[in-house]
C-alpha cells in the first residue's frame, strides 16, 4: 500500500520494525562502545553531516543525478533514512569524515531507486507492501537466501543457496532485489556492522548445467559496491 493510499509514516516504520524482528534476533546486540569520545563525536557528526547533505543538494548541480535519490527519500520517507541508512553508522565507517558519509548516503538511495524503481522509498519488507512486491517477496522466502547465525568471530552469516532457487528467481532482477534485501537486514544488525559479514554461495550440484550456477562478478560488484558500508 502506497502512502497515497493511506499508509503514513507512522505506519510504514511500524511494519519495518516488526517485519525484521525475527531475523535481527540472530546477531544479537552490539557491545557498548568502549571510547568514551563516540558518541560525542556521533552526536556532533550528524548535524555536520546534515548540513553537508544539504550543501549538497544546494550546491552540487553537476552531480544532480546522484543526490536526486536521496531528495526523493527525504521528501517521501524521512523515517526511513534513519532506519535503512542509519546516518551514525555511515559517519563510524567513514571515520567521521561528513562529506564521505553524505556522498555515501546518496550512493546508497541512488542504488536502491536503481533496483527499485519507485518502491525504493517503501520499507524494505517482505509483506508484499513496501520495496519488495508480493511475487518478489515470495521468491526470497522460497530457501534460496537467508542468514545464518553468526561465526565464531560474530561476524553475520549470508548465505545464497541457488540450489533451493524457486522460478521466480529466474528473474534476475527478483534476485538482485533478493540480495539488496539480504545486505540491508545484515547492515541494519549492530553486531554485524561492528564484526563484518561473511557471504557464502552455495551451487546446485544436483543440476551442473543449471545457469544459475554461474553468477557474473558485476552482479554482485553492482548490488554491493560503494552501497551499504
Amino acid at each position: 500500500m502506497s502512502r497515497a493510499q493511506g499508509m503514513d509514516s507512522s505506519d510504514d516504520e511500524e511494519v519495518t520494525t516488526s517485519n525484521r524482528e525475527v531475523m535481527m534476533d540472530l546477531f544479537g546486540t552490539a557491545e557498548v562502545e568502549t571510547v568514551e569520545q563516540g558518541e560525542a563525536m556521533v552526536a556532533g557528526g550528524r548535524q555536520q553531516l546534515e548540513d553537508a547533505l544539504q550543501s549538497m543538494l544546494r550546491n552540487d548541480p553537476d552531480d544532480s543525478d546522484l543526490w536526486n535519490s536521496y531528495d526523493k527519500a527525504k521528501q517521501q520517507s524521512p523515517h526511513l533514512i534513519e532506519i535503512e541508512s542509519n546516518p551514525d553508522k555511515f559517519l563510524r565507517f567513514y571515520k567521521y569524515d561528513v562529506w564521505a558519509a553524505s556522498e555515501a548516503i546518496a550512493k546508497y538511495w541512488q542504488k536502491r531507486e536503481s533496483i527499485f524503481g519507485e518502491r525504493a522509498f517503501r520499507p524494505m519488507t517482505l509483506c508484499g507492501e513496501g520495496a519488495l512486491n508480493k511475487e518478489e517477496a515470495e521468491a526470497f522466502k522460497c530457501g534460496g537466501f537467508s542468514i545464518l547465525p553468526s561465526d565464531k568471530h560474530g561476524r553475520g552469516v549470508a548465505l545464497m543457496n541457488r540450489a533451493k532457487f524457486c522460478t521466480k528467481c529466474a528473474n534476475a532482477d527478483t534476485r538482485l532485489k533478493s540480495v539488496f534485501y539480504l545486505l540491508q537486514v545484515c547492515f541494519e544488525s549492530d553486531t554485524t556492522f561492528k564484526n563484518g559479514l561473511v557471504g557464502m554461495i552455495l551451487f546446485d550440484t544436483e543440476n551442473p548445467n543449471n545457469p544459475l550456477n554461474r553468477p557474473k562478478r558485476s552482479f554482485f560488484k553492482f548490488v554491493m559496491g560503494q552501497t551499504i558500508p
